[in-house]
């Protein structure tokens, strides 16, 4: 699968993108290609434009933040070839690539990113609700209307036809949303947009993506929000489904299966949750069947399933799949350990994991896809997360809801 990076910048930012691109030749895993397109009414002649070893560096019209994708859907014609267009301010997680290609062999027909938000249209006026992993009411798998492209978002390039070229030249706002302009696109193309979590244990996210330019980005113009607004009334004429509701939190419909004999106090991913969501019920997860009711849950968080190992992995793969909803969500997490006589994991070092846990978690995966569940798999520093969806699941994805009740031990 060909995985192809592009990016634009402008004069005067140039610091900023060389770490931004320095951090995405280390990603673990490597892209294919790394486009960086340039406007050329601002860079002049060719012997002003930067330079970066294994970069392809163009330079064409100047399209605003649209360029860094539109360019290269005219240069990438495979329809399969996974797009992630990034910003030029930002160092990005090395896992960032893998954790996005991963997700898109789970859902090959959703354009996939880590943070997105809906817009609610109130009396009061419009109420913007951002959905991502920092957010304790957002699903591991989280339907969105707008993808935001700050944090990394992946498209299939099947999911674009040159027209797309015509709603930019349509609008001038586009030109300072170019988020809206592709979710919009996607929407009318019957698109769907998820934010998926990065990780499966609480970390901050400014120390996943190191963002530079906050002060100096399109979002600090005065009239940034009016531009926003006319994007989004653009495309509610043009793709009705574009606005529709995404869901929000319904109680319960998270479970946490923490093992041994000191269970978390909170539910594990959101630092905040030990005041808003002790401990719900505690249950011995070796006596089966489990007291909770078929199909209860859309997703379900397994942490240090290794403690389960006296069990035959069938039996409580088995009872997660009875408790979830048809194409609910479980997240099976195995931690990793320091190396051994190291004390602190630089950035974008991995850790090694239980002896055996990589043979047991190949063994999971194996087991879970004879039995109909899509799974996929990511290694970093962590950990072993695979993401699994359960069987029966509809073409355009499931309910992912939101609230966050820790179980069990």
């Amino acid at each position: 699968m060909r995985v192809v990076v592009s990016l634009t910048t402008i004069p005067g930012r140039e610091a900023m993108l060389s770490r931004a691109v320095a951090s995405i030749i280390r990603q673990t895993r490597p892209p294919d290609a790394i486009h960086l397109w340039l406007p050329e009414e601002r860079f002049g002649s060719a012997a002003a434009l930067p330079s970066f070893p294994g970069v392809v560096v163009r330079a064409g019209p100047d399209l605003g933040p649209a360029m860094k994708l539109l360019p290269t859907l005219e240069v990438e014609a495979d329809p399969e070839t996974l797009l992630i267009p990034v910003d030029d301010d930002i160092e990005y997680p090395p896992e960032l690539i893998e954790k996005l290609v991963a997700a898109s062999m789970l859902l090959p027909e959703h354009a996939i990113g880590f943070t997105g938000w809906s817009c609610e249209e109130r009396a009061d006026g419009p109420r913007i609700r951002h959905w991502n992993e920092q957010e304790p009411f957002a699903g591991m798998l989280q339907p969105v209307q707008v993808l935001e492209g700050y944090r990394g978002v992946l498209y299939r390039r099947r999911f674009f036809e040159s027209d797309i070229r015509a709603h930019l030249d349509a609008l001038e706002a586009f030109r300072y949303h170019d988020d809206i302009l592709f979710s919009g696109y996607l929407a009318s193309r019957g698109v769907a947009r998820v934010a998926q979590w990065f990780g499966s244990v609480p970390r901050s996210a400014d120390t996943l993506w190191l963002l530079h330019g906050d002060d100096t980005g399109l979002h600090t113009l005065p009239d940034w929000y009016a531009r926003g607004r006319e994007c989004l009334a653009y495309w509610a004429q043009r793709a009705p489904g574009f606005m529709a509701a995404v869901a929000g939190s319904v109680a319960g419909s998270r479970l946490q299966l923490e093992t041994g004999e000191h269970p978390r106090v909170a539910f594990l991913h959101h630092a905040s949750s030990a005041v808003d969501f002790p401990i719900e019920s505690a249950h011995d997860l070796f006596v089966m069947p489990w007291p909770w009711s078929e199909g209860l849950f859309s997703e379900v968080l397994l942490v240090r399933p290794d403690r389960l190992a006296a069990l035959p992995q069938e039996r409580w793969l088995a009872e997660c799949r009875r408790i979830l909803e048809p194409g609910g969500v479980l997240r099976v997490f195995w931690p990793a350990l320091p190396v051994s006589g190291q004390a602190a994991i630089p950035r974008g070092e991995r850790m090694r994991s239980d002896a055996g846990a990589g043979a047991t978690a190949a063994r999971f995966r194996g087991l879970a896809v004879d039995r109909g569940w899509q799974a996929s798999w990511t290694t970093d520093r962590d950990g072993v997360t695979a993401t699994l969806i359960a069987p029966c699941r509809g073409s355009q994805g499931s309910r992912h809801a939101g609230l966050s009740w820790v179980a069990t031990r």
